[in-house]
């Protein structure tokens, strides 16, 4: 607001106000000039005075106080802390831990392997009060992976920048002491997972590129790289019996591959498989196992067998969403179960084809994790998805035996017993939780200790070993 002296106007004269729009301009104004106005020129103008803000009103003091309130209330209100379940904590690690495994030695007790952000693994052996650590390292990239041999001798860890190195872990001294580097082994793109044959010291890794690797441990030699995928081999490893590999991918197919030969013996793909990447993937363990588990992106976990080269069974954990698009009508929203290719028309009448100008699909969600829950003649899998749900499947009829709610994404899943359907769950709320899975099932136990998302968990039955139980 500009201030006009007295002394610069004439008697009578108004002082109005100007507008201060950036977009007022005085030549649009259609009204005739007023004969009376005076114009206020840039050399009128003998000063500025600075008027400030418009008082406060009351209500504002009163949120202000409310809000002080409730932030003071915040500051006295007491953490809870969560109880540590944990009956061994390996501590060591300057970031996220990524990968985890475990071992029984030889000599008694177990082995743990991890995986970092900060370009190292660490190796631990844990017998009886006794904890020795031994930092693997460093890596030139994140360490994503870990695996222990099935003979226990030797430990594999692979990095972001394609670098797989083996380690002793003192279990046979061939192979040198505890935590010493047997060999590095390089090829692929950055490794996604790890595997070593059943029987042997073959190990296998796949990549971000596409390719499979395997390698002698023995003597670091390169037996074959498997090529085929179209995107990155997000799992895999060895069949029962050694004598296939499974692989599961980016580009949503399965793929059996003859290890002798490098050749791709079977794929699974299109009509009747995944619609979308491959994001996990569980091979059945057992003399006679043929069967694979696979989750997807497009909701379905689906059950198939390397033998026979079938889809024995496809369970819909998450069914995509079609709903109208922004200013559509409402009546077109739906769910579909089948098929997205729906024609539809537009409100003139006009036929948009696919129906890309009306629906929009709503992102289905996906399934993140799966395994095989065996035990008293049954025959169950179970699904973990973004849903926050995991929900145990009956293989014979497709039917839900019991949906287990997490409250966040269920990241694992593992059986708890050899015997009994007991279910081992990890989850992005930090939290594993043991279940039983008859009878609709129900949480027998939630065990706290970690502060952020757990993002691996491995469960190994046969290590055991200080416990009568099967914990």
């Amino acid at each position: 607001l500009k201030g006009l002296h007295a002394g610069t106007a004439a008697p009578g004269s108004q002082l109005r106000g100007v507008s201060l729009m950036s977009d007022f301009h005085a030549e649009e104004a259609e009204a005739p000039p007023d004969q009376d106005a005076v114009f206020l020129h840039a050399d009128d103008v003998v000063g500025e005075i600075d008027v400030g803000e418009a008082p406060p009103d009351e209500s504002d003091d009163e949120d202000v106080a409310e809000a002080d309130d409730n932030g003071a209330a915040e500051q006295e209100r007491p953490v809870e802390a969560l109880e540590d379940h944990a009956r061994l904590v390996l501590s060591g690690h300057s970031d996220s831990v990524y990968a985890v495994a475990v071992a029984r030695s030889l000599h008694g007790g177990c082995l743990f392997a991890t995986g970092g952000g900060d370009d190292t693994a660490s190796l631990w052996r844990w017998q009886g009060a006794a904890l020795e650590q031994q930092v693997l390292g460093p890596h030139a990239e994140t360490v994503a992976s870990v695996r222990f041999s099935n003979d226990a001798s030797m430990l594999a860890t692979g990095d972001l920048s394609g670098v797989l190195k083996l380690w002793s872990t003192g279990e046979n001294e061939k192979f040198g002491d505890f935590g010493a580097e047997v060999r590095s082994l390089d090829g692929p793109a950055d490794v996604e997972w790890i595997d070593w044959h059943p029987r042997g010291r073959i190990v296998l890794a796949g990549a971000s590129d596409g390719t499979i690797w395997m390698w002698l441990a023995d003597n670091g030699n390169c037996m074959q790289v498997f090529a085929g995928h179209e995107g990155g081999v997000s799992g895999g490893g060895f069949s029962a019996d050694g004598n296939t590999i499974v692989s599961g991918g980016f580009d949503g197919t399965l793929r059996l591959w003859a290890p002798r030969t490098g050749r791709c013996k079977h794929t699974f793909t299109g009509h009747g498989f995944h619609e979308g990447p491959v994001t996990c993937l569980r091979i059945e363990k057992g003399d006679d196992a043929q069967r694979v588990l696979t989750g997807s992106m497009d909701g379905t976990l689906r059950l198939s067998h390397i033998g026979s080269k079938r889809v024995l069974q496809t369970f819909v954990h998450s069914v995509p969403e079609v709903r109208a698009a922004p200013n559509q009508p409402a009546e077109i929203e739906r769910r579909v179960e089948d098929e997205m290719d729906v024609d539809v028309e537009d409100a003139d009448g006009d036929d948009e084809g696919e129906g890309e100008a009306t629906l929009q699909e709503e992102s289905t969600l996906s399934v993140e994790s799966c395994e095989f829950l065996a035990g008293s003649g049954l025959d169950w899998v179970v699904s973990g998805g973004v849903d926050g749900v995991a929900r145990v499947w009956d293989v014979a009829t497709g039917a839900v035996r019991a949906q287990l709610d997490h409250g966040d994404v269920v990241t694992g899943l593992s059986r708890g017993s050899t015997t009994q359907p007991i279910l081992i769950s990890s989850c992005a709320d930090g939290v594993v939780r043991v279940w039983e899975t008859r009878n609709g099932g129900s949480c027998l136990r939630a065990l706290t200790g970690h502060t952020e998302m757990i993002v691996d968990m491995v469960v190994n039955l046969s290590t055991a070993g200080n416990s009568s139980d099967e914990t």
